[in-house]
């Protein structure tokens, strides 16, 4: 049904920038330690290098970019008004924050999104009929779905080696979301997502700490995907989907990537 719904919907221009979502495949989906897919060479070479080119330098990011190691994100309602933002950058992110894009993150993960949350067939069984909605561009009052698509990265490293973030859960509101690595001339070492799971016997409530983070002896790691160019990361978000970032080592250069998530209104767990 939502194959049907991708091609009605589908816009009159061909040569309109296409979600990368759009080429992956539910065989590619990896259940342990949770849904998730890992897509390298995942754009065109000439669309990943041409991004890369036009990567927006650090101080047009909102806030400071002081500190060592600091997130800096650009959502996409400051990046369409942002004279430091290229064409291709704001189609970029229009592409990854549409009707058409959550389509195809839906008919991927449709099934998975069934299992974890049963209340959710709607996504599933009348996802034309939902209010979809843009972060930061649209009102977003009354809407079902909120998408959100971001230039992002983290400042160099000048002090010791740090993680941005250990292991941890995204908000309870969404559902699903996708990390696109967009490294550059880097050879510095760490940067990469770590996948854990909760260990055997602990308790999820027990475990948990504010900010949706989790107590490094209350999980066990699993597996890493590198923080390597136009790499893609999709995941179901869910008390299982415990992730990280390893420490970086001092480093002159940024760590850069893209988000793409799609969330609802009320918590999911």
């Amino acid at each position: 049904m939502l194959a049907d719904l991708l091609k009605a919907t589908h816009h009159a221009g061909q040569n309109r920038m296409k979600s990368v979502i759009a080429s992956l495949d539910k065989s590619e989906i990896q259940d342990d330690p949770f849904p998730h897919i890992v897509k390298r060479n995942a754009l065109d070479p000439g669309l990943f290098k041409d991004l890369l080119a036009e990567f927006p330098k650090l101080q047009h990011f909102p806030g400071s970019t002081d500190g060592s190691n600091v997130r800096l994100t650009l959502p996409i309602g400051d990046a369409q008004n942002s004279r430091y933002v290229t064409p291709l950058w704001r189609d970029f992110l229009s592409a990854h924050a549409d009707t058409e894009h959550f389509f195809a993150l839906i008919e991927l993960f449709g099934e998975h999104v069934k299992s974890m949350y049963p209340k959710a067939e709607k996504f599933l069984s009348n996802a034309d009929k939902l209010n979809v909605a843009v972060k930061g561009l649209d009102g977003g009052a009354g809407a079902h779905v909120l998408l959100s698509s971001s230039i992002d990265a983290n400042t160099p490293v000048t002090g010791a080696a740090t993680s941005v973030r250990g292991p941890h859960v995204d908000n309870p509101t969404k559902l699903l979301v996708a990390l696109l690595y967009l490294r550059d001339e880097d050879e510095s070492e760490g940067g990469d997502l770590l996948l854990f799971r909760l260990k055997q016997g602990r308790a999820l409530r027990e475990s948990v700490l504010p900010g949706c983070h989790f107590r490094d002896d209350s999980v066990e790691y699993v597996k890493t995907v590198r923080y390597e160019p136009n790499t893609l990361f999709v995941w179901l978000n869910s008390p299982q989907s415990i992730h990280g970032v390893s420490p970086r080592i001092p480093t002159a250069q940024p760590r850069q990537f893209c988000n793409f998530y799609c969330s609802v209104p009320n918590p999911l767990f």
